[in-house]
């Protein structure tokens, strides 16, 4: 990922540089531009420059992996998706180009693509701690949890540093039905990082699942003080206090979730059955 930055940043610079190099001056009479504009300029002036580098040069992968990496960063898939493609062709080993094509078919919504993308790459890149990660995201996400947890398992092995890797292999073991291993991967992974405010958030959702109240109420308070705007760790944290029997804290953590999703059914939902056991209980 820091190569494609740095090709990134390199086209950025010479934009800048070469009007300068060829005598261009600025219009006296032209207005200066907004950051915003400026931004926008650099990065059409960049996808100019690599497209003519791959006019000069069209077997170089390195130019069609930044380019496509420019459009994806732009949220330009369909050309993101040609360029990357193109340079997994010329150079099938490039992981940092498989994972870019794989997250470009994902943001497409075509899961099965970013998958067989991703199934190719690592038979060439067989130790790419990345593409077994994104492997396991997707497989989570299609609901493969036994062929996903296989891949953060192995992505984990890896890279065995990366809190993200077994934070989300918590995660997909839960969804499993697992939650004692969900529970051992989120501690681990807070080790790794003490501020991660998702490991405390899939912690809390596995103590809930489990009917741990008050456990639930720590990792998920501990949630919402790092990230305040998570909506559904209030929501939970709301849930757990009014297991506890205390519906005030419930209903103020569910008053809390409603405010940051108000279009939230499931939020509104637990914030009616709430007010509905608070009214029962003071009768």
């Amino acid at each position: 990922m820091k190569a494609r930055a740095s090709i990134f940043l390199c086209a950025l610079v010479l934009t800048s540089v070469l009007p300068g190099i060829c005598g261009t001056k600025p219009s006296p009479n032209k207005q200066p531009a907004t950051k915003q504009s400026q931004e926008q300029e650099d990065i059409q002036n960049a996808i100019l420059r690599w497209k003519l580098g791959i006019k000069v040069n069209p077997e170089n992968p390195k130019n069609h992996a930044a380019l496509g990496q420019i459009y994806l960063a732009t949220g330009q898939l369909a050309p993101a998706i040609v360029e990357l493609k193109e340079a997994v062709r010329l150079k099938p080993d490039d992981g940092e180009s498989v994972l870019a094509l794989a997250r470009a078919y994902s943001r497409k919504g075509d899961i099965d693509a970013g998958l067989n993308v991703l199934s190719q790459g690592i038979k060439h890149c067989p130790n790419d701690a990345d593409l077994h990660y994104k492997a396991g995201l997707l497989l989570t996400n299609k609901g493969q949890f036994r062929d996903a947890i296989s891949e953060l398992r192995l992505a984990f092995k890896l890279k065995p540093n990366d809190e993200k890797i077994i934070r989300d292999l918590g995660a997909a073991l839960g969804m499993a039905g697992d939650l004692d291993g969900q529970i051992y991967a989120e501690q681990e992974a807070l080790k790794l990082d003490p501020k991660d405010a998702d490991a405390y958030y899939f912690l809390g959702g596995a103590y809930i699942s489990k009917g741990q109240a008050q456990e639930a109420i720590t990792n998920l308070t501990k949630c919402v003080e790092l990230d305040a705007k998570n909506a559904d760790a209030f929501r939970m944290l709301g849930a757990a206090y009014a297991a506890q029997g205390n519906f005030a804290k419930g209903i103020s953590c569910a008053e809390s979730a409603l405010k940051l999703a108000p279009n939230d059914k499931a939020i509104a939902d637990s914030l009616s059955k709430m007010k509905k056991a608070q009214a029962k209980s003071s009768k």
